[in-house]
């Protein structure tokens, strides 16, 4: 079997990282507020600068992410000025409102850059009414006035949005942006409660007949989308039934799934369905699926795997069916640590026996089906765990590099 972590070192490592990240850009600023840089200036030191040709300059720009330093450069020429606006624009992330208004003022200056951007996010902290937001419009610093700005231009070439928008403002967006291929809608509370008319037929939904990925609340993806052929990536948050994986009589885009993550809630509004569900039951659903990633709320003790939570993961296999998949699975049990519980070592191990114990047992019982496990709790990274080559233990494998949108990429 496979020892417990380094905790201390992993603790002492996480430190490190927090402070290297708190000092790291995450949002971009408004081009026309970017300091003016007379001279090509490397960030390698405060008193140093580097003399390049143009050329090189501009085969520089095309491998630069920082937003930062992109406003800069493009402040030097107009020939820089030319080369780095579309790198620029090209994914904008806006997750702060004083960066919602200051781009929204860009667009205005510029109105030829809704062109450039291939990628969009529009998040705001705070979500209140939209009576409430409405009042507030007067206010030249109000994020949701620049919301409302920035979502009544047209982008033709986006191709990525993401949003935790009122749903009034998201969805006559994406009704004109019909050739998007990925869409992450991050749960709104009114895009949850949003009652979608019975009777809506499939030329009265939403068509994205390009769309890959999906993010959604369930009522968005059964009531609001005419699902495409081309979707294979889906994620639902929150889910409070299993009634996903029950063999349905229409299965709709359950066949073209290739990764499927879903959130539960802590407490279902609704009934579980009337029998358990195995995990014979995900790949006669899904028949496709490489990926199932599962976030479960966290708890102050290790979470009981074996009899709740969507699956009976540790069931025993029924000897009267004979299920095959067309590649056996990667499964990801996934508990979100709120930050607040500080770090506590104890726990940390008794969380990662216990995730290890039921993990060896589904691999055991169910490994025609499955081929690793991932799992994250507490203050541990993401830990991918197999059979040995003896079936007698775990080979276990720190995913360092692992993000959180790894279900996206698979």
């Amino acid at each position: 079997m496979v020892s417990c972590l380094p905790l201390r070192k992993l603790v002492s490592r996480q430190k490190r990282t927090r402070r290297r990240e708190s000092h790291e850009p995450h949002s971009l600023e408004p081009l026309e507020h970017a300091p003016h840089s007379p001279t090509c200036c490397l960030p390698r030191a405060a008193s140093e600068s580097v003399q390049l040709p143009v050329e090189l300059w501009l085969e520089i720009i095309r491998h630069v992410s920082d937003a930062h330093v992109l406003a800069q450069l493009m402040r030097v020429n107009s020939t820089f000025h030319a080369a780095t606006e579309p790198v620029l624009y090209h994914n904008v992330k806006l997750e702060t409102d004083n960066a919602i208004v200051m781009f929204a003022q860009s667009l205005s200056w510029g109105p030829h850059r809704p062109r450039l951007i291939h990628g969009l996010t529009v998040s705001t902290l705070i979500t209140i009414p939209h009576s409430l937001a409405a009042r507030l419009e007067p206010l030249p610093n109000w994020g949701v006035k620049g919301c409302k700005a920035i979502l009544s231009a047209n982008y033709p070439s986006l191709r990525t949005f993401t949003s935790n928008l009122v749903a009034i403002l998201v969805i006559p967006f994406v009704k004109r942006h019909t050739h998007i291929e990925e869409l992450h809608l991050m749960g709104h509370p009114t895009l949850q409660s949003h009652t979608w008319p019975s009777g809506v037929t499939a030329t009265h939904k939403l068509k994205l007949p390009s769309l890959r990925s999906l993010t959604c609340p369930p009522r968005f993806l059964d009531g609001a989308l005419d699902i495409p052929a081309a979707l294979t990536h889906l994620s639902l948050l929150p889910l409070d039934s299993n009634m996903l994986f029950l063999p349905s009589a229409s299965p709709s885009f359950r066949s073209q799934l290739v990764s499927l993550r879903v959130r539960l809630i802590r407490f279902s509004r609704r009934p579980q369905a009337l029998r358990p569900i195995t995990l014979d039951d995900v790949v006669a659903s899904f028949p496709k699926l490489k990926y199932l990633q599962v976030d479960m709320y966290y708890s102050s003790q290790p979470y009981e795997l074996r009899t709740d939570a969507l699956l009976h993961w540790t069931a025993k296999r029924n000897p009267d069916r004979h299920t095959t998949a067309a590649h056996r699975l990667t499964v990801a049990w996934i508990f979100p640590y709120p930050p607040e519980r500080g770090v506590d070592l104890v726990r940390a191990a008794q969380w990662h026996q216990v995730m290890k114990e039921v993990a060896l047992n589904v691999l055991l019982e169910w490994e025609h089906l499955v081929e690793r496990i991932i799992f994250k709790h507490t203050i541990i990274p993401r830990v991918s765990v197999a059979l040995n080559e003896y079936r007698t233990g775990l080979v276990c494998t720190q995913e360092w590099g692992m993000a959180d949108n790894y279900w996206n990429t698979v």
